[in-house]
């Protein structure tokens, strides 16, 4: 007596998944259009969704993701939701945060992708950090998603401690990446005060681990005062100008 035939609804989901994994747009549509099931869990509990992203950062040279992002929604995926389950992770979790993942991070945004709650952005953006991604860390601080620069991970760390564990050369040499992402976070005015786990501020980590990036903040922080000290200057001279004039007229 044979088993009960899976339904043509399920054989379709089936192929979606294995579309997915191949990066092959033509036969995700076809899946889709067969009927297959974006909202589907595998045995990883991954939705489409997510085997698609695990696919294209796996993939050498991976494919423009728009074109995929576009039927995930187009069937009602939920861009934010790449798995299901009890407690799912975000999308941006599954994110590695490496400068090159920009292409698929500007799609996702472009798709109407909703970032979540703070936590979501600390972990990314301590994971950019860490993997030295400049690129990335400037999208998403100037992106619509309008990222927390002084959001927190699950240590309660920011970025801005991160850069502590982003050092290629913990001697204390030069390190241009680094200095570059400090500037972004100094230009998004990442918040030196904030305590991790264990009560340390960034300050206190780059004082015991890295004093060239405790040095290299002072610095960044006299450029902005004697900066402002200039445009003060400059916003008082007319002032004073006209107070010279009107004491001539007197």
């Amino acid at each position: 007596m044979s088993g009960r035939q899976p339904s043509a609804a399920t054989i379709a989901t089936r192929s979606l998944f294995r579309a997915c994994k191949v990066l092959d747009a033509a036969a995700m549509a076809d899946a889709l259009k067969r009927g297959a099931n974006v909202h589907a869990k595998d045995r990883q509990r991954r939705h489409p969704l997510g085997a698609f992203i695990q696919a294209w950062q796996r993939a050498p040279t991976p494919p423009p993701p728009a074109p995929f992002l576009e039927l995930f929604t187009a069937h009602g995926a939920d861009l934010a939701r790449p798995e299901g389950g009890r407690d799912p992770r975000h999308t941006v979790d599954f994110l590695q945060g490496k400068d090159e993942e920009m292409p698929l991070l500007g799609a996702l945004s472009d798709g109407g992708m909703d970032l979540g709650d703070r936590i979501y952005d600390g972990r990314l953006l301590t994971r950019v950090v860490r993997n030295r991604a400049p690129d990335m860390l400037f999208c998403l601080l100037g992106s619509d998603f309008d990222v927390d620069p002084d959001a927190q991970d699950e240590d309660n760390q920011t970025a801005l401690h991160a850069l502590v564990d982003a050092r290629v050369y913990p001697d204390g040499r030069p390190d241009d990446t680094v200095a570059e992402m400090m500037d972004i976070l100094f230009d998004g005015c990442a918040s030196d005060k904030i305590p991790d786990i264990c009560r340390r501020t960034a300050l206190d980590r780059f004082a015991q681990e890295a004093p060239e990036l405790l040095e290299a903040w002072d610095a960044l922080k006299r450029e902005r005062r004697a900066m402002l000290d200039c445009i003060h200057l400059d916003d008082a001279l007319p002032e004073a100008e006209a107070e010279e004039g009107q004491q001539r007229r007197l």
